[in-house]
């Protein structure tokens, strides 16, 4: 039986030792060893060639990655990574798999059974242009991308602008849509959160509500607080905190929306 020599690249020591684990029940894999980050795993990819390589999608400095050559590289890519949002750009730029944390073992046999099929006609991949084309950080996207929503029966591709709110409701997170439907999720709002946390659409208003600016129709004022009327027509409090950056935010050329300037100010 031929080998299958496997590298992981992850910035979790603790995602490391458990895929290490995990890997450790298939007689297959050659584990070659774990890395926090791609350039400290340059080395022993360059020197060993790994067949498939086990890649988180978002690392610490994952621009600086721009500068590594490794356009030789025949090496298959799974990413394993809690970010589902990126796997369409990822199949996009070849990977071959795409594995959700916390993975299992039917995961990994799924992934391993993939690799095989696919080594004797490998391609060529260059991982930099995987790295430069799934991730960069810094930079804050102003929508056109999808969101995947998690429920007990289903999952939901929804695109971010047909999105109007999320709010936590309990340990659950519910989405309210632009067609006045409804989606509960089991997930708590911060998983949420970080999932958009590059998306300029989305602005948290508070610490249980999170609103796509423009989807917001109007600012209401009471005696004592601020509330976002969104479009379809329910009224959101805005924590005082937050008072200040959404004003700027929807008085900014970014957003087009039914905002009243007596409304804004005040």
């Amino acid at each position: 039986m031929k080998q299958i020599k496997v590298i992981h690249i992850d910035d979790d020591s603790l995602i490391l030792a458990d895929t290490r684990l995990m890997l450790s029940n298939f007689d297959e894999i050659d584990y070659i060893g774990g890395f926090n980050s791609l350039p400290s795993a340059l080395t022993e990819i360059i020197n060993t060639s790994p067949d498939v390589i086990f890649l988180d999608v978002k690392l610490e400095n994952t621009v600086a990655f721009n500068i590594v050559n490794l356009n030789n590289l025949k090496a298959q890519i799974v990413f394993l990574t809690g970010y589902p949002e990126f796997a369409f750009n990822a199949y996009e730029v070849g990977a071959v798999h795409y594995i959700l944390k916390p993975a299992t073992k039917a995961d990994f046999q799924k992934a391993i059974e993939i690799a095989k099929k696919n080594m004797q006609h490998s391609e060529v991949v260059n991982l930099n242009s995987v790295m430069a084309t799934i991730q960069t950080p810094e930079v804050k996207t102003n929508g056109f991308g999808r969101v995947t929503i998690f429920t007990a029966g289903k999952t939901y591709i929804e695109t971010d602008k047909n999105i109007e709110y999320f709010m936590a409701d309990g340990p659950n997170t519910k989405f309210y849509l632009a067609d006045k439907s409804e989606i509960s999720s089991g997930r708590l709002l911060k998983y949420y959160r970080e999932q958009l946390q590059a998306n300029a659409l989305f602005f948290e208003i508070s610490r249980s509500a999170i609103i796509n600016l423009n989807w917001v129709k109007v600012l209401v004022r009471d005696k004592y607080k601020l509330f976002v009327e969104m479009h379809n027509g329910n009224l959101i409090p805005v924590s005082k905190f937050k008072k200040k950056a959404l004003i700027q935010m929807l008085k900014s050329d970014r957003f087009v929306n039914d905002v009243s300037p007596e409304n804004i100010e005040g």
